[in-house]
């Protein structure tokens, strides 16, 4: 899990240096943050992973919207 998270880390800086996502990296800086702060505490917390993942699919406004219609029916 902690080679996973160091991939990801890895991955996330190379999406930043990438001038296409700069509308968003405010999302991006984000996620790297709960990601890294997931990655010191060592934690292998699997219950933290739909966290993560709902922050990257937020970055997307279809997905948005389909997480907030989620949101509403239950």
């Amino acid at each position: 899990m902690r080679q996973c998270d160091e991939r990801a880390l890895e991955l996330v800086d190379l999406t930043l240096e990438d001038p296409k996502w700069a509308k968003g990296i405010r999302e991006l800086c984000r996620f790297r943050e709960l990601l890294a702060g997931r990655y010191q505490e060592n934690s292998m917390d699997f219950q933290y992973n739909p966290l993560l993942y709902r922050t990257l699919l937020q970055m997307n406004t279809e997905s948005e919207k389909i997480l907030a219609n989620e949101e509403k029916e239950s």
